[in-house]
């Protein structure tokens, strides 16, 4: 089984910032379909998509 790793960064700002507007499952939605659209996998290949929180 291959296994395939893409690193996707989503930065976030300040409390009331610029993204506060936005829900954290759209943001997500958005490092998910970035993860897509590097690889070309078929969609029935991906099992686990994981999302931490690493402090910079």
């Amino acid at each position: 089984m291959p296994i395939s790793t893409t690193v996707v960064v989503a930065l976030f700002g300040r409390h009331g910032g610029a993204l506060s507007s936005i829900r954290p499952d759209d943001l997500l939605g958005d490092i998910i379909r970035t993860l897509i659209q590097r690889n070309a996998f078929d969609l029935n290949q991906y099992e686990d998509v994981k999302a931490v929180n690493y402090p910079i």
